[in-house]
C-alpha cells in the first residue's frame, strides 16, 4: 500500500509530524501543514541533515505520483498497488518506465521497494530513541 504500507507515504508524514510536535515549541518555523515545505524548514532549522532532506523530499514525490497515477485511472482514491501483473505493467508505463532489458513492472517494482525500503530507514533513523 503506497500509502500505509511499509515505508510508504504515511511513514514520511509521520516522521515530518513527529519532529515538528518535538521541535515545534522551540522554533514555530518548523510549523507547516505541507510535507515537502516542512522537511526544508526541518533541514533549515538543523532537526534534520541536508541528504535527509533531499532524500525523503524525493522519495515523498515518488511515491505521490504512484498514488496520484493509481487514482487517476480508478477515478477515486486508491493507494494500493494492483496485484495482476498486467495491472502493475499499466501503472509502470504510465509512470514513464519502459521495456527495455526488463519488463517496465519489474523496473518499477524494483525503485518502489528500494524507495520504501529507504523511506523506513530514514523514518527508524529519525525517530530512533536516544
Amino acid at each position: 500500500d503506497v500509502k500505509i504500507g511499509y515505508g510508504g507515504l504515511a511513514d514520511i508524514e509521520f516522521a515530518v509530524q513527529a519532529l515538528q510536535l518535538i521541535n515545534g515549541c522551540q522554533n514555530l518555523d518548523v510549523r507547516s501543514p505541507n510535507t515537502l515545505l516542512a522537511l526544508e524548514q526541518l533541514r533549515d532549522a538543523g532537526v534534520i541533515s541536508a541528504e535527509q532532506c533531499q532524500q525523503l523530499s524525493k522519495l515523498y514525490q515518488f511515491l505521490r505520483l504512484v498514488e496520484n497515477r493509481l487514482r487517476i485511472v480508478h477515478d477515486r482514491p486508491l493507494s494500493a498497488l494492483p496485484t495482476e501483473t498486467y495491472e502493475l505493467e499499466k501503472l509502470a508505463k504510465r509512470l514513464g518506465y519502459v521495456d527495455n532489458n526488463l519488463p517496465a513492472a519489474q523496473q518499477f517494482m524494483q525503485d518502489y521497494q528500494d524507495c520504501t525500503f529507504q523511506a523506513r530507514r530514514i523514518f527508524n533513523e529519525l525517530l530512533q530513541q536516544p
